[in-house]
């Protein structure tokens, strides 16, 4: 796969929308590389022991120590614990699994990020992972929520690392590592702000310009995302993974790959029969201000858009983001607003 160049992060990163609260002023998103992984239900709890795995592969990279702050979150208890050293995910992990049969409910989950202690500004380094057992119970098969695993990486900290193929490569492994139903990496309006807090009309009324403008890029969490991606995808990125059981709904990987024909699209196996795509040389966030659009998202979005969640039912969001119909919204409105930017690469050409 090809080589990413970003030219330049610096100026990237210096997209800094910022909101008032009272006489402060707030970061409310900073444009990162993210990669995000929407798990299966196994229903054998196979799960844990990957997030596991796959923080190992990412500390290999990224060592605990340089994390200036932490909250991990403990199913058994009623609030966060917070420190200033990384907890042992291992101890965590036996923890978790020791209290299986005994808790109906439980997540095994928590984040950390680098960033000003003070929380005025968005974390620019973060790690997220979040499993909740009650996803893989069969009397729970209903719910259309996945675990997920997310990891925010500065762009000036890859143009640091000056390792061709690196963000390639680190996608690669965890989804070898992880198994995702399926994973996109691209550029991301990183957002500390919780789901509740980016419906309000202060802060999309910051955000919305720059995503709607620039369509190549991601919006905040995983997390937030995890609506309705258990059994569908959501839409592809500059990186995108999808496994075998949700490419045959799109012709298998044989029948996908005659359609990305495009040069500058590549792809590689995943697991038995899924595929992980590159749509170009470098990751793209567009500009449609200036008529800038992205034809190998455009080409990627088609090919999988059978595999892609539609929401046409249900109040709850797939991603925090209404478009400029934000604030009293019928539920019809919320769900042509979550389709379009589901879609928003499809009539690219």
């Amino acid at each position: 796969m090809g080589e990413m160049d970003f030219n330049p992060s610096e100026v990237l990163e210096a997209i800094a929308p910022t909101v008032m609260h009272g006489k402060s002023e707030y970061v409310v998103g900073r444009i990162c590389f993210s990669m995000m992984f929407f798990m299966p239900a196994d229903g054998n709890y196979s799960t844990p022991p990957r997030m596991v795995e796959a923080e190992q592969r990412v500390a290999t990279e990224f060592p605990r120590e340089i994390y200036e702050h932490w909250v991990f979150e403990d199913p058994y208890a009623r609030n966060s614990k917070k420190g200033e050293t990384a907890p042992s995910l291992t101890d965590r992990l036996a923890n978790f699994m020791t209290n299986n049969e005994t808790h109906y409910n439980g997540a095994f989950g928590g984040k950390y990020w680098v960033g000003r202690k003070d929380g005025m500004a968005p974390p620019v380094q973060f790690l997220q992972w979040y499993y909740d057992r009650v996803l893989e119970k069969e009397s729970h098969a209903e719910l259309d929520e996945a675990n997920i695993f997310q990891l925010n990486i500065p762009l000036t900290v890859i143009d640091d690392l000056a390792r061709p193929k690196f963000t390639q490569k680190l996608f690669s492994d965890l989804c070898q590592i992880l198994q995702p139903l399926s994973a996109v990496g691209g550029l991301c309006m990183a957002t500390p702000l919780a789901a509740i807090l980016q419906q309000k009309q202060k802060e999309l009324e910051t955000l919305l310009p720059i995503t709607d403008n620039h369509p190549g890029l991601l919006f905040g969490s995983a997390f937030n995302m995890s609506q309705h991606t258990r059994f569908r995808m959501s839409a592809v990125n500059w990186l995108t993974a999808i496994r075998g059981d949700l490419l045959e709904l799109c012709g298998g990987r044989d029948g996908v790959l005659d359609t990305l024909t495009r040069p500058g699209i590549e792809t590689a196996p995943y697991g038995d029969a899924g595929l992980l795509i590159q749509a170009g040389e470098t990751p793209q966030m567009g500009n449609l201000a200036e008529g800038v659009i992205l034809p190998h998202y455009g080409d990627v979005a088609r090919a999988l858009r059978p595999a892609r969640l539609h929401i046409d039912g249900g109040r709850a969001p797939h991603v925090a983001y209404y478009g400029p119909e934000a604030t009293n919204y019928s539920d019809e409105k919320m769900w042509a607003a979550q389709n379009a930017w589901l879609a928003r690469f499809d009539e690219m050409v």
